[in-house]
């Protein structure tokens, strides 16, 4: 049986499971066994128990600041309502997400848990613009600041989306993959770009490696690490200074 994500699973709590000045989770607004890991990691389990699954995707909604190499950004408010998404085929007919809506505001983060194949991969493509696979259907509202998504011809301009996956070239270099990237989608200005790249490399605490290839399966010698590959990942998608970050 296919698991599927409702509205219940996405009901956005008074305030935001992320507190704005400190940004530390709070973890009384989360369920009891995500909950039960979060404030106790190493807590044993009982021999022949499964621990129990709670894969995260995320959106980081960002507020006005910005860096010193970058326009401000402008403070969205993502807003989705009654999205369902379905199979197309009659035979082998799914639903996928059904009745899910939810808000994002200006500076919070916002985490959709939910076991493998509920649909949080889904609803992030959907939010995000990106096509969905050609046998899936979908309806529903998505509001960006009040207006409509569809109506909007800006709206991929100030979101961005890390993939899942690994898809910088192993052969590159941390810097490497910024400054390639800098150089397609931030200014033509030498000297910008390399003043936001060092700002990028010190912010996501890649300094030290700067100079190690991404690396891969076919890539010999020391490479990035996951937590470094994750991380450069998501440095390549900051260089615009995006209003809203897809995770």
């Amino acid at each position: 049986m296919h698991n599927q994500m409702t509205s219940s699973q996405l009901a956005i709590p008074p305030q935001s499971l992320i507190s704005p000045s400190t940004f530390k989770l709070n973890p009384e607004q989360l369920p009891t066994t995500t909950r039960d890991l979060v404030t106790n990691p190493d807590k044993r389990t009982p021999e022949g128990e499964k621990l129990p699954q709670a894969p995260v995707l995320s959106m980081l909604s960002m507020g006005s600041g910005s860096m010193s190499t970058v326009n401000s950004r402008i403070p969205v408010e993502l807003v989705w309502k009654d999205i369902n998404i379905v199979t197309k085929s009659q035979k082998n007919f799914r639903k996928i997400l059904h009745h899910v809506s939810g808000v994002v505001k200006p500076g919070q983060f916002l985490a959709i848990i939910g076991a493998s194949g509920a649909g949080k991969t889904t609803l992030l493509n959907y939010l995000s613009g990106k096509m969905l696979a050609h046998d899936l259907k979908s309806e529903g509202e998505t509001l960006i600041n009040g207006k409509s998504t569809k109506e909007s011809s800006n709206y991929l301009e100030f979101t961005a989306f890390v993939q899942q996956e690994d898809v910088l070239m192993e052969t590159l270099t941390t810097k490497e993959c910024l400054e390639y990237a800098a150089m397609l989608k931030y200014s033509s200005d030498p000297e910008k770009r390399k003043q936001r790249l060092e700002e990028l490399l010190e912010e996501l605490e890649l300094n030290n490696v700067r100079d190690l290839r991404f690396g891969g399966a076919f890539q010999k010698g020391r490479s990035l690490s996951r937590g470094e590959k994750k991380r450069l990942s998501i440095a390549v998608e900051l260089i615009t200074n995006p209003s809203l970050l897809f995770l």
